[in-house]
């Protein structure tokens, strides 16, 4: 939207009053310069400008835009309508979207957050064989002879540490599957709404 420094040019016949509409103008925080006369379309000092003309049917306007300024014609036509509101004492307001088109990051996070759950998901493969690895280690080592050596069951220590690496691998894959879920959701949003920012909305 147009902000304070932004600034704009009314034109109007000396003989057309126009007060009431320029009020509601300049509630939308805009700064006003307005002549008498025609719009001098050689002048490159205002974003863009509106000739009106009040008559017995109502006002006529003609708008103009600077080519330097970008997407002027929808951000006058809006504030247009925005004075019309308020000249009705209504609350509401029109937005209409009048950015450029500019690149944005959102499609770039999008791919970010799926590369993380790609990786998320070879680091959860790889700790089922992470685990049967060191069992076989253990068997190499020699382990169940060191127990028995020590007055220990064999069947008391693989039971034991079954428990506490199935405990260990399922408690590491919930939190990976919840941590992805979570980022596929929030990646989701956030693209959608970037995609659905060039759509008028209400206030």
């Amino acid at each position: 939207m147009w902000q304070m420094e932004d600034f704009l040019n009314v034109s109007s016949p000396p003989d057309s009053p126009i007060e009431d509409l320029m009020a509601a103008v300049r509630a939308q925080d805009i700064v006003v310069d307005v002549v008498d006369g025609e719009y001098n379309r050689s002048t490159e000092k205002y974003r863009g400008a509106i000739e009106v003309s009040r008559g017995q049917k109502g006002y006529s306007f003609h708008i103009f835009g600077n080519t330097r300024a970008h997407n002027v014609l929808p951000a006058l036509v809006n504030i247009i309508s925005n004075a019309f509101l308020k000249m009705s004492k209504s609350a509401d307001v029109i937005r209409v979207w009048n950015d450029p088109l500019i690149h944005d990051d959102k499609n770039e996070e999008y791919s970010m957050q799926i590369a993380m759950i790609l990786i998320y998901t070879m680091f959860s493969a790889s700790l089922s064989p992470h685990f049967a690895m060191s069992s076989i280690s253990d068997t190499m080592i020699k382990a169940r002879c060191q127990l028995r050596l020590s007055g220990l069951f064999s069947s008391a220590y693989w039971i034991g540490q079954g428990l506490v690496d199935i405990t260990f691998y399922c408690l590491l894959l919930y939190l990976l599957t919840a941590l992805s879920s979570s980022r596929i959701v929030s990646a989701a949003l956030e693209y959608n709404t970037g995609c659905n920012s060039g759509s008028v909305q209400d206030k």
